[in-house]
């Protein structure tokens, strides 16, 4: 019984997780193609080294999609205090100063 529940699982997960698209390298056109597991090529990839990006196309030559990466957005800079920069650094050099004492001191 238990033979028989391991070799079911084992064939329903290979079902389950078989490869449905296989992806080759053509070093003749410098790309890497795609295909459907009858053997036919459905799309294919190229490196556009001018935009620096990998783009899709299907066989009849339409753009898929392109991986660009999108500019990271980041927030305005908020205004530095200077009176409480020199407060910090007072209470740091303090702190090391009082450090720097106690090491020494027997």
């Amino acid at each position: 019984m238990k033979k028989f529940i391991l070799s079911a699982s084992l064939l329903i997960g290979t079902f389950c997780f078989s490869q449905s698209v296989t992806k080759k390298y053509n070093s003749f056109y410098d790309r890497y193609e795609y295909f459907d597991p009858n053997g036919n090529m459905i799309s294919y990839e190229k490196y556009n080294s001018l935009a620096k990006q990998w783009e899709m196309y299907n066989v009849d030559g339409s753009n898929v999609s392109s991986n660009t990466r999108q500019p990271t957005k980041y927030r305005d800079p908020q205004q530095l205090s200077i009176s409480n920069l020199g407060n910090a650094m007072t209470t740091k050099q303090n702190r090391y100063d009082i450090g720097y004492i106690c090491q020494f001191s027997y």
